[in-house]
């Protein structure tokens, strides 16, 4: 019997490990946070542990940056239109005016810098185009566009490091 202790695992690493193994047909068992397997099988379970610490060790970076992240560390964020960091939340909303009626698009994203200048320039000529065809929307109009641009301001100094 070989023995491995995989007491420093997190326990979703030990749940894959139980599945890895488990599908590579290998007989195994674990009591005490050790796992024993038989020798003949040692190579592939060496493989197998390699790939689950590996998983692991992408799960903890995610845990830290997920709680970076939520103490308000725009490095922790990344853009969800292009990846990049750092990245921060932006709310913008966008208006059309249809005679009678008016309806109002809500956007949330965490963007970058860049994408956050395209998506506020994008919603702020919809909005100056389609925003004015009727009395409520008329009327609300200039708000809806000041908004827009506090709140890209805002944007840009979470970016910067301010809250």
């Amino acid at each position: 019997m070989t023995r491995y202790d995989v007491s420093e695992m997190l326990p979703l690493e030990r749940s894959r490990l139980k599945d890895r193994l488990t599908e590579a047909g290998i007989e195994f068992s674990i009591a005490e946070l050790v796992l024993s397997i038989d020798h003949k099988d040692e190579e592939q379970t060496d493989l197998i542990l390699v790939e689950v610490e590996e998983f692991g060790l992408r799960l903890r970076e995610e845990f830290s940056r997920d709680a970076r992240a939520r103490e308000g560390d725009v490095q922790a964020l990344s853009c969800e239109v292009c990846g990049e960091s750092p990245a921060a939340e932006i709310n913008l909303r966008r208006m059309v005016g249809m005679v009678i009626i008016t309806e109002t698009f809500n956007y949330s994203a965490i963007l970058c810098d860049g994408c956050a200048a395209a998506a506020t320039s994008s919603t702020q000529q919809q909005t100056a185009i389609k925003g004015w065809t009727s009395l409520t929307s008329a009327a609300m109009n200039p708000f809806v566009i000041a908004g827009n641009a506090r709140s890209r301001r805002n944007h840009r100094r979470k970016l910067q490091g301010g809250k």
